[in-house]
């Protein structure tokens, strides 16, 4: 789903929906009562393509239909005829694809029909809507605007994955130029089509990563699996009850809108026929779309029906078993319900959605030429009706996903109505898209405290000097010096084996260890480089924890966040490579950087685990406790952080240090701003102190500051017994400063900043101008409470959240990219 923007100031939303397929119908249908639920008003678009889907998915909406032309009826007639019979007999999912020729030249000339609809375009303009929405297989939505198997395959397999993905590119692109040339006809010079698509905002996908296959995501990509299934659903009606009550079980088939069920070969038929027979004590309730063909004459516990309440009915505690299709709406309904389920996908995404209850758990696959072998289908009926194991896996998963954090329907308007108010939103394109294939995918005493006023705190106290000295001296006079990174690197890895021998001496100790069991936890949570904690956990049995970043998304650590990087556009968070767009040495530095970083995480893993060794001998390697995480909290807003890849595991939370309160100045503070008519306020963080920085980059500051008399300079300066500001009259320092009020003020004029995460999030807060002077880490590349607490609340209820975890992580980098599969092709 397709999200667009025009600038507007009341909130009314256009919904393109043409009406070929009910469960697409119902599902843009839904979302547009939510809209109208939340007290917008919307407004939706319905060219009739197919009279066989009744009404707009809609009663809320108003609805604009644009009655059925011939070219309508034509679609129809395929819809309901030879396209559809076609699909049972198609081997592959690209056959089926090829068999669709037909229907795309309907679909450009219905866009035609519409566009040139007398009256159409200038009534849609005189609504002045604010946002609009419509699924993205439609071409004609973004102009008006303005695989088969599981996640671990073999190399065979791969390669016909990858095969899969050009055919559906082919498949999606290939009657772009045909629009084009309808709107050019139509409107000269019209802007190309694919780029007006490309203009969205916002992607929604009728999709839950709590049962869908895990894979890379964008902050622009939210997923609402589960906003088209109904919030309640009804009590059967007396007919519908009494047939669920003839006998102790109970099956449903349907096999959705596409393909129907009296197009199936006989030979299918006669299998679901024979079924039923060797089943006597069930009764097969089977969504058959011609009564005339009377095939359950001669078998009482075999019903047919045009129509199902299939919602209600799967609601219903009597039901045994669905055979589906396992279309995105029906496999969506079923497991919110709880049902198992029988699956035959017929066509396109249904493969795929076969694969994801197989991965899941809750039923079995069937291929549909598997309804020519009667063996192999009831033996399928017979596993899903005596075995227990997918009845519970499935209730399993309905408690999961009846219990999110926050519901589709929610994140639905709340998404809407922040792009109405603030789109269109640009800063979320990355340049990634303007790429080809091959280069896309390339202990500190002075800290004062445990950061906490409310939760209840243990503090362990041991001698960590030599990390605090090298924090305070060396370390942090190297941060201001350019040194290479590698030497960067290589002094924090020093540090691991101290870190180690202070976890193993001091925190994991009998005594403490007990203590904490004791304690019970539901759940826990760290930051990702404490190597220690996995251990903690780990010895305490806590298999349900959550990761953090305190600064944006470290390189290469995809490991544990099971989420890849490219860094072909994305900037390395350590790197000095600050922008998207970079050049090919950049390009080529980036990757260096990645793959550095990445070297050093797994150094300094083994360094830890080598320093707790001989206590713990037979402990898992460290860095396979750590990505045994369920979800991966990032200090990142992606309205200004870069755009990179995601998965439904991390979740930002950019912003959360952020206090909603501040405080007016002292007196103090409130008399220096109010000195000059302008001030400025320096502070360069916590790691490279201000006072350890070369001295030629001082008498730098202090020079500058004679030039504005004017202005008033707030240095954060930590030694005041260097009297930096003597004989400045304009340059104030002090050991601290209360950045987050003073950031607040509005006589403030600009901040100098380290850019580090947390001071970047408040000054954006804030809405001060930045001079940004990065020293280290993640400041190059920076140049929600309520979301972190329902998750955590989540996964404490549910988790551990295994289903979020991908096979990638498992592959190589050959595998990874697949670059032994185009080497092959290459070679052939």
């Amino acid at each position: 789903l397709l999200l667009f923007f025009s600038s507007a100031s009341s909130l009314k939303f256009l919904c393109y929906s043409p009406r070929f397929a009910s469960s697409h119908v119902n599902y843009l249908g839904k979302l547009s009562d939510s809209l109208v639920d939340a007290g917008h008003e919307v407004v939706l678009l319905s060219p009739i393509f197919d009279r066989n889907v009744r009404g707009a998915g809609s009663d809320r909406a108003r609805i604009i239909e644009i009655p059925q032309s011939d070219i309508g009826r034509e679609f129809e007639k395929n819809m309901n005829g030879e396209v559809m019979d076609r699909s049972w007999y198609s081997g592959e999912s690209w056959e089926a694809l090829e068999n669709w020729g037909v229907m795309f030249d309907l679909w450009v000339a219905q866009c035609n029909h519409t566009i040139n609809y007398p009256g159409l375009l200038e009534r849609l303009r005189s609504e002045k809507f604010d946002a609009g929405y419509g699924e993205s297989m439609d071409w004609c939505m973004g102009a008006i605007m303005g695989g088969s198997f599981t996640d671990q395959m073999n190399f065979f397999q791969r390669a016909f994955n990858f095969f899969n993905f050009f055919m559906y590119q082919r498949f999606n692109f290939q009657s772009t130029d045909r629009y084009q040339k309808v709107f050019e006809e139509n409107y000269p010079g019209f802007p190309n089509v694919v780029d007006l698509m490309s203009e969205n905002s916002l992607f929604f996908l009728n999709s839950d990563p709590l049962v869908d296959f895990p894979r890379p995501s964008a902050a622009r990509l939210i997923d609402l699996g589960g906003i088209a299934v109904s919030n309640g659903y009804k009590k059967l009606d007396k007919g519908w009850s009494s047939i669920l009550d003839l006998r102790p079980k109970n099956v449903l088939m349907s096999y959705g809108t596409f393909a129907k069920a009296w197009a199936m070969p006989e030979e299918y038929k006669n299998t679901i026929r024979d079924t039923a027979r060797e089943f006597p004590y069930v009764t097969f309730i089977w969504k058959y779309e011609k009564p005339e063909h009377n095939v359950t004459q001669g078998i009482p516990n075999l019903i047919e029906s045009t129509w199902v309440p299939q919602h209600d009915m799967l609601h219903d505690s009597r039901l045994s078993a669905f055979i589906t299709h396992c279309g995105q709406g029906s496999t969506t309904e079923a497991n919110y319900a709880g049902v198992p389920l029988i699956v035959v996908p017929v066509i396109f995404d249904q493969v795929r959605n076969a694969f994801q209850v197989k991965r899941n758990g809750i039923g079995l696959n069937l291929d549909k030429t598997d309804l020519g072998r009667p063996k192999i289908f009831k033996e399928t009926v017979r596993e899903i009706l005596e075995n227990p194991k997918y009845k519970n896996q499935a209730m399993k998963i309905a408690s999961m996903l009846n219990d999110k954090p926050f519901t589709a329907r929610e994140i639905f308007v709340k998404n809407m109505e922040f792009l109405a108010k603030h789109g269109p939103l640009r800063q979320l394109d990355h340049h990634g898209r303007h790429l080809n294939v091959m280069l896309s995918e390339v202990f500190d005493s002075g800290l004062g405290g445990p950061g906490t006023k409310k939760a209840r705190v243990i503090e362990v106290f041991y001698k960590a000097l030599e990390v605090e000295v090298f924090m305070n001296t060396e370390g942090s006079s190297n941060f201001w010096n350019d040194v290479p990174l590698f030497q960067s690197l290589q002094g924090w890895s020093d540090t691991q084996v101290l870190y180690g021998e202070n976890c193993r001496d001091h925190i994991l100790q009998p005594e403490l260890l007990e203590r904490l069991r004791r304690e019970k936890f539901d759940a826990a949570y760290v930051e990702s480089f404490h190597f220690c904690a996995p251990v903690l956990f780990h010895l305490l049995g806590i298999d349900k924890f959550a990761i953090t970043e305190s600064m944006a998304l470290n390189d290469g650590w995809f490991y544990y966040t099971q989420t890849p990087s490219n860094p072909a556009y994305v900037p390395t968070t350590m790197g000095s490579v600050a922008g998207e767009k970079m050049n090919f040495f950049q390009r080529v530095y980036n990757t260096y950087v990645f793959s550095l970083v990445s070297h050093f995480y797994v150094r300094n893993a083994q360094l830890f685990q080598d320093a707790i060794k001989e206590k713990f001998p037979h402990l898992p390697p460290v860095r396979d406790l750590l990505s045994e995480n369920s979800l991966v909290f990032v200090n990142s807003e992606p309205l200004v952080d870069f755009p990179r890849p995601s998965s439904a595991r991390m979740i930002d939370i950019g912003g959360i240090v952020v206090s909603s309160k501040h405080e007016p100045l002292n007196k103090t503070w409130s008399n220096i701003l109010s000195l000059r008519p302008q001030t400025i306020f320096l502070s360069f963080g916590t790691f490279a102190k201000a006072h350890l920085m070369p001295e030629q980059y001082k008498k730098t500051i202090v020079n500058v500051v004679k030039k504005f008399p004017d202005v008033t300079f707030i240095w954060k300066y930590e030694k005041p017994e260097h009297n930096m500001s003597a004989g400045v009259e304009n340059l104030i320092e002090s050991t601290w400063v209360p950045q987050r009020d003073l950031l607040h003020d509005p006589r403030l004029s600009a901040f100098i900043t380290h850019c580090g995460q947390g001071s970047t999030t408040e000054a954006m807060d804030a809405g001060v101008p930045l001079v940004v002077i990065p020293v280290l880490g993640d400041q190059y590349r920076n140049a929600h409470q309520v979301i972190f607490v329902k998750n955590m609340e989540f996964l404490a209820k549910h988790g551990p959240l295994r289903q979020l975890d991908h096979n990638g992580r498992n592959l190589n980098f050959f595998q990874y990219y697949l670059i032994d599969v185009i080497g092959a092709v290459a070679v052939v």
